[in-house]
């Protein structure tokens, strides 16, 4: 007879029935035969372990669960692998396999739990005294397999072979390297002054900050700051270590642009023109290490107090107020660098101090300044607060990563569809693009927590929206200088288009904006200082045209891509204004031949009141908007008519839709928005071929919004009044 295929069920009871007839070994031959028909599964799995386990035969079960494993990384299988390698005792090779898992493929929790067991047995050992040298470095492993490296170096402390305490130190090093903070440690190997013998000699550019004088000399406790060059970074770190071991002297490393592992806050310590200052007139002290001149001593001093330590650093706010020492005598110390050199100080408050920073050009720019004050400081947040104009300005940069993309065309067509208008744009000159990088962000023009750099500054739109959109309370709550929700979704939208065609490890950030309108401005001074004259005039006049001069009853904006909608007294009545933005003159074209040529052919069109150069005010149609659908379902003869209307004198409406026909009090139908209205070349043959009841035909060029498809619309129909258009033309027009 032939033989019947099983189903995995089928085998797994033929394995039971082997396993209840004592037959384990036909039972792990059924076993590897359904491994190999159906592939990785949990139930098979688990039940081969079961076996494994009861015969206490590990090493085939470690060698079928390695084999499942090595194929496709299978949790259930690792799992399986792992308890038969910690029974047998092999645990270097179970920590190897968890910590392969952990790193490379997902960190689960439940191969952590194992490993925990693990972990705390050798533990217990350890409590007992029974501990050897090599099941401390199982621990050791266990901690690096979960990345808890602070933990790794407590252990390697431990160690009482020395050889191996200096081998694991250096293995933790190399780990430790890439995820390196502001925090090092000098390696114990060097003592202070040789330390700073090894940076001469490396020609390391970098300069001790504060507090300095006593060096090499160093209070127990204390820390020294270092100022670094971004490109010598590397070579200083060489001299540290990333944890302290055999009293290891601590430190802060800052490097000029604030790249990662050497930043403050995730922003630059100075801004990057301020750092390379510091730097470039740096002086040798002692014969032996660098410090920033006197003058610079100062001023960056005084920049610490005010922008790092602000509140926190004893000074009061305002002149008058009192002082509080703390850690160090900031008032002090201020007063005496200041007499130096001869600046004459009113007073040291935080308020004082700022505006002497403010006159010697050593003030952060607006976005670093908030971003050192945010969480932290309610008196920094204070010098800029968040605006809130009816005109919101920005400026888009483009970095370097997008030359050569066409990125500025995309971005100048989607400016134009959100309704932003460009004030300037200009690809940046290379002193445009030093200085900015210097100045701007800080200085910081790195990647951020993107695999790829967007690089430095490559072109700049000056761009205005005369309508902003309030934010969402997301972003309110990350952002909160944020004031215009569109100006984040045109970033995010071409951030977006760029990164869905690259591989993950290849994504970047290309675009960067400004805030509000107070960073704007800023950015349009350090870009375009020649050109702010010409952009404020532009943007004066466009404030001036889209303003109301009528009183405002209520805004009936939605979006405001192309115009803004509000309801105004209008000659002692009410009317609603329609005021269109600067670039969209077509769509207020088309409702000024709708409202002044098509009313008087078209009962369901009102005739307009007033007609500006940018404007149009419309009778205000009195109604009532819960009863809009009963409403429409009673008047579906004036729809048809109105249908019939509009193709009978050659014209589309091409959103001919339920919410663009209102039912007023009195019963009368009213056509609305007429943005996207089109004049036929040649008029379909007839109603039923127009395109606002067949639909708009594929490929056809022209304004039109994004959810305005045929579809879409046949169905707004057919859920308002239980037709669709073509039949309420069946109803009324045969």
């Amino acid at each position: 007879m032939p033989s019947v295929a099983l189903t995995l069920q089928d085998s797994l009871r033929e394995i039971d029935n082997n396993v209840k007839s004592g037959s384990h070994e036909a039972a792990l031959a059924l076993g590897r035969k359904a491994v190999s028909q159906f592939g990785n599964s949990p139930a098979l799995n688990n039940k081969m372990a079961e076996i494994y386990l009861e015969l206490n035969s590990f090493s085939k079960a470690e060698f079928y669960s390695q084999q499942s494993y090595n194929q496709d990384k299978n949790l259930n299988a690792l799992l399986i692998l792992l308890t038969a390698l910690i029974y047998s005792g092999k645990f270097e090779q179970a920590i190897s396999f968890g910590a392969d898992y952990i790193q490379n493929v997902e960190p689960r929790i439940e191969v952590k739990r194992v490993l925990d067991q693990l972990l705390e047995y050798l533990k217990s050992l350890r409590e007992q005294g029974k501990i050897t040298n090599e099941e401390e470095l199982y621990i050791i492993n266990i901690y690096k397999a979960y990345g808890d490296f602070d933990k790794a170096a407590e252990c390697i402390e431990l160690l009482k072979d020395h050889h191996v305490k200096l081998r694991e130190r250096k293995e933790l090093c190399r780990l430790w390297a890439p995820l390196m903070n502001t925090r090092r440690f000098i390696n114990p190997e060097y003592s202070i002054e040789e330390f700073f013998q090894k940076l001469k000699e490396l020609k390391v550019k970098y300069a001790v900050l504060r507090w300095f004088e006593d060096l090499p000399h160093i209070e127990d406790g204390e820390d020294i700051d270092f100022l670094v060059a971004d490109e010598d970074i590397e070579l200083f770190s060489t001299l540290l270590v990333p944890y302290p071991y055999e009293n290891a002297q601590k430190i802060d490393l800052y490097s000029v642009s604030g790249l990662p592992g050497s930043a403050y806050q995730d922003v630059p310590y100075f801004q990057a023109n301020m750092a390379k200052r510091i730097l470039n007139g740096r002086v040798l002290h002692k014969n032996l290490y660098y410090v920033p001149s006197p003058r610079d001593h100062f001023y960056s001093l005084s920049y610490h107090a005010v922008y790092h330590k602000a509140e926190t650093s004893g000074l009061p706010v305002n002149s008058g107020g009192n002082y509080a020492p703390g850690e160090h005598n900031y008032d002090k110390v201020i007063k005496n660098l200041a007499a130096k050199i001869n600046i004459r100080l009113k007073d040291t408050s935080l308020t004082s101090l700022h505006k002497v920073l403010k006159k010697a050009d050593w003030t952060p720019t607006v976005d670093l300044l908030r971003k050192l004050g945010q969480n932290k400081s309610p008196w920094l947040m204070s010098l800029y607060p968040p605006v809130n104009r009816e005109s919101a300005l920005n400026v888009f940069v483009l970095r370097s990563w997008a030359k050569g993309k066409n990125l500025n065309d995309v971005l100048n067509k989607w400016l134009e569809a959100e309704g932003i208008t460009v004030l300037h744009h200009e690809i940046l000159k290379k002193d445009q693009v030093d200085n900015a990088s210097e100045i701007l962000r800080g200085g910081n023009w790195g990647q951020g927590p993107f695999p790829v750099c967007g690089g430095k500054p490559y072109a700049a739109f000056v761009v205005m929206d005369q309508s902003p959109i309030p934010v969402d309370a997301k972003t309110a709550k990350s952002h909160p200088f944020v004031n215009n929700q569109r100006f984040r979704e045109v970033k995010a939208k071409l951030r977006d288009f760029v990164n869905q065609k690259l591989p993950k490890n290849k994504i970047t950030n290309c675009i960067h904006c400004c805030d509000d309108d107070t960073e704007a401005e800023e950015y349009i001074s350090v870009l375009f200082n020649d050109k702010i004259n010409e952009i404020n005039k532009k943007r004066d006049e466009l404030e001036a045209e889209f303003s109301t001069k009528y009183k405002v009853l209520k805004s009936l904006t939605n979006n405001a891509r192309r115009a803004k909608v509000e309801l105004i007294e209008y000659m002692s009545g009410k009317a609603v204004l329609k005021t269109f933005k600067y670039g969209k003159e077509r769509f207020l074209n088309r409702e000024i031949e709708a409202y002044e040529k098509l009313s008087s052919k078209i009962e369901a069109i009102d005739k307009a009141l007033f007609i500006g150069q940018n404007k149009i005010v419309l009778p205000c149609i009195e109604y009532s908007e819960e009863d809009q659908n009963k409403l429409l379902k009673k008047s579906l003869e004036q729809v048809a008519k109105c249908a019939w209307q509009l193709w009978e004198n050659g014209y589309a409406h091409l959103d001919f839709q339920p919410g663009n026909l209102i039912i007023d009090n009195n019963g009368k139908l009213h056509l609305i928005d007429f943005e996207m209205l089109y004049k036929y070349p040649q008029k379909p043959s007839s109603v039923y071929s127009s395109y606002d009841v067949a639909g708009i035909p594929q490929g056809f060029k022209w304004d039109l919004l994004g959810g305005n498809n045929n579809m879409h619309k046949e169905n707004m129909w057919k859920n308002a009044v239980g037709y669709k258009m073509s039949e309420i033309l069946d109803l009324f027009l045969t």
